[in-house]
């Protein structure tokens, strides 16, 4: 793997274990962006941007408590770590592994959204 995607896929880990914050939630999005841009996983690095996206709006401007904020993103920032080490590794990404990563987004989202009416 060429050196800048190692460094880009550094990036996205040390973001996610800063805590994936609306800050941190944004930078990931663009180091996403610019991986599916620049390797070839296009698609796991397309369905993370959405995903940080959308987790992203979901918490900008409201406050959320700490607890509530460690349950939506604790499984995102699991399968996003799988994800990477697969890349890492030059393995493939399994359309499974996707699937999973965007059900329980949706789930906690709208779990989360809906708390919030």
């Amino acid at each position: 793997m060429p050196n800048h995607i190692s460094e880009r896929i550094a990036s996205l880990r040390e973001l996610i274990a800063r805590g994936l914050y609306h800050d941190n939630l944004d930078k990931a999005v663009a180091e996403c962006n610019a991986l599916s841009q620049d390797t070839a996983y296009v698609l796991p690095f397309f369905v993370l941007k959405q995903v940080f996206a959308e987790t992203s709006n979901v918490l900008e401007g409201e406050p959320v408590s700490v607890a509530r904020h460690a349950e939506l993103i604790a499984k995102l920032a699991h399968a996003t770590t799988l994800i990477l080490d697969r890349a890492e590794r030059g393995e493939c990404v399994d359309a499974d592994d996707l699937e999973a990563i965007v059900k329980n987004h949706i789930q906690s989202i709208n779990v989360f959204r809906a708390e919030r009416e």
